[in-house]
């Protein structure tokens, strides 16, 4: 019974791991959109800039 605590425990760790790792990828993920979209807009901004 000691044993089967220890190996849901042990389970549990891995899967609240693997959330945190998820959750930090999701969050990475939005970052690097964000980025993505502030480069694309100010590269547009730089463009029409020069163009006036």
């Amino acid at each position: 019974m000691v044993h089967l605590t220890l190996a849901i425990a042990d389970f549990m760790k891995i899967l609240i791991t693997a959330a945190l790792y998820a959750a930090a990828s999701a969050g990475g993920l939005v970052l690097l959109g964000l980025a993505a979209l502030g480069g694309v807009v100010w590269g547009l901004r730089r463009a029409f800039g020069r163009r006036e």
